[in-house]
Parts: C-alpha cells; structure tokens; sequence
C-alpha cells in the first residue's frame, strides 16, 4: 500500500526522470524509455540514478556501485523492471543483487507484450511490490504514453499545438499535463513555417515540403533539422527523406512512421487548419494542446478547434465533453497548459 511518504520519493523519482529526458541526439537512436530509480532509507534518500536510451548500464545498477548497503531500505521505480535480456540484462537481476526487500513501481511496462513480468519476477524473488495509484501513478503512465505507442503501434505520439499566435508557438510547452519542453522530440511544421519557429531545448525541427522549397538544411534556422520531400526527386541530400504524396499534403502516416525509426517519440505540430485537419481526419493525432492566459483564452481555443470542422466520429462530442473541464481549470492570472486528449 502507497504511504505518504512513498508518495513524496517516488514524485521526486520521477521528476529526476522527467528532467533528464531528451530529445535523440542522433538519428537512428534506440527506441528505449528514460526512467529513474531512488533508494531511500526511511526519509533519507540513499541513492539516486537515472537510465537514458542508449546508456550502458541499468540505474539500479548504478545505485548498487554507489550505495553502501541497501538494508532496511525501499527502491522507488518510475518503470517496471524489465525481467528478460534485451539490450542490457533484466533489471530485476540488478534489483535481486541490490538486496531490497521492497519496490515500489510507478508505471507498470507500457508494451503489452512484456506487462506486469517484471513485477511477478520480483515477487518470486519475495519481494514486496507496490504499484502507484493517485496522481504519482498517473504522473508516471502519461510520462511513458509515447514510449507506449512507438513500441505497440510504431508511431511517435502527435500532439497539435493550437496556439493563437506565432510567439505562443515559440514559447509552446512541449509534451501532456504540464510537462517541460524537454519531453518533445520533434517540432513539426509546414513549408516555409519552418522560417518562423524554432524547436526549445535539443528538439528538432521536421519539415514537410511537398512544394520543394528547401534544398539545403543551411536554410533552416537550426542545426537539427530533417526535411520530407514527395518521391521522384533524384538527388539525394542528407537529413532529406522522400515519402509519397496524399492529396495537397505528403503521407503523414508514412512520415509519423519514419520519425519513429529515426528515433523520434513525441512531435508537436503547431501547422495550419488545413494541416491539422488532414491530421486529425487521418486519426493520427492524440491530444490538441493550447497556451492560454485567461478563461476567455480557454474559449477561444475551444472556437479555434470547433472551426477545424473535421469530419469524425466522435470528434465534436469529444470536444464538447470536455470543454468544461479544460475551463474550470483555467486560472486567470497564469498562463497554463490545457489539453483535449483524443481517444484514438
């Protein structure tokens, strides 16, 4: 059972995860979630490390090098361990070896095929398991919604920024329930949209340009950058992609599809309506994000999404259903993040 102060550890445990988290630093990176684990006797935290994608050793087992003892202590995990070889061995190896008599999980493993192993390894093991519930929980599964869907369906997570103008874009927050700009990897626009955003923190830029504006990633405004051309073009360029057309837009399935090969989780689009009506109306986006300052901002970003006009099941009453949610949480004075999640 979660105690209060489990409460308090494992939201620290995931804020250490949460602000590590970054976009990949190549292209071509591992398809692997960050995640973090705290050693804590009592109120005393013992130790504390962090796995990033890529990294070649467990963050328990990190803890194991610089810990003296684990005795009488409780080990706070923002994932489920993994229990069978991968990249890295199983983490309930590293966990046996730390000699904790005590675990508590915040988000059971995201991939279906792998889910809740890791915890009954662990209670063979006789040790004691608790999964968060409450908001620590919750905190913990949104953080590993992308991971989620890049492994179970092989597409990074597409969140529509509706900001109301071009400095809301810039200073958009860049992942779901308030989460900081580094929980997006890839800032997603149209054209020569491209010219007036940049991407915060180590995101990259992705571009689509069916009309063959660019050719040359030295036009764009930032290092990391990648460009999708229509097929056909017969010189290739480096961190330029081909993928077929659709309609007046290229294959956004395709190029989603791409990213996540790349490397790449969560993308962030703050295109046009015409853009994110091809989205939405090819069930490709799961939330629609919006900065706002004011309930009145609030109503507005409702009116931005009812202009959308998308052709959908479930689309309006979606909306409709939670507008007064996302206004009662408005606060007057702040600027705050609102989110319409869709149900895909």
């Amino acid at each position: 059972m979660m105690q209060d102060l489990d409460r308090r550890l494992l939201r620290r445990c995931y804020e250490e995860a949460r602000a590590a988290r970054r976009p990949p630093a190549r292209l071509g990176a591992p398809i692997e979630p960050t995640w973090s684990a705290l050693l804590a006797r009592e109120e005393e935290t013992v130790s504390i490390a962090v796995q990033l994608p890529g990294d070649a050793e467990d963050a328990v087992r990190a803890i194991q090098k610089k810990a003296v003892g684990a005795d009488g202590c409780t080990l706070y995990l923002t994932l489920e361990p993994s229990s069978t070889y991968q990249r890295l061995a199983p983490v309930t190896e590293s966990i046996r070896a730390l000699g904790v008599r005590r675990v508590v999980v915040g988000s059971e493993n995201p991939v279906l095929r792998v889910r809740g192993r890791g915890i009954a390894v662990l209670r063979q093991f006789g040790v004691e398991v608790v999964l968060a519930d409450g908001e620590e929980g919750r905190l913990c599964q949104v953080f590993y919604e992308d991971f989620a869907k890049a492994v179970n369906r092989s597409l990074p997570m597409l969140r529509l920024l509706l900001s109301l103008d071009v400095e809301q874009a810039r200073a958009a927050p860049g992942g779901a329930g308030g989460t900081d700009a580094a929980t997006y990897d890839a800032l997603l626009v149209h054209g020569r949209e491209a010219l007036a955003v940049r991407p915060r923190g180590d995101a990259w830029l992705v571009v689509l340009d069916p009309d063959l504006e660019f050719h040359s990633l030295s036009q764009l405004p930032v290092r990391n950058a990648i460009v999708f051309q229509p097929e056909g073009q017969d010189v290739v360029r480096d961190g330029f992609f081909m993928v077929p057309r659709r309609d007046l837009f290229l294959d956004l399935a395709l190029v989603l599809r791409r990213l996540r090969d790349l490397g790449f989780l969560s993308v962030v689009s703050p295109g046009g309506q015409a853009l994110f009506r091809y989205a939405i109306g090819a069930d490709l986006v799961d939330a629609a994000l919006s900065v706002v300052q004011s309930r009145e901002g609030a109503a507005l970003t409702l009116s931005k999404l009812a202009q959308l006009e998308v052709q959908g099941e479930g689309w309006e009453s979606r909306v409709r259903l939670l507008s007064p949610r996302l206004v009662r949480a408005m606060d007057d004075d702040l600027m705050v993040e609102s989110e319409i999640r869709l149900q895909n």
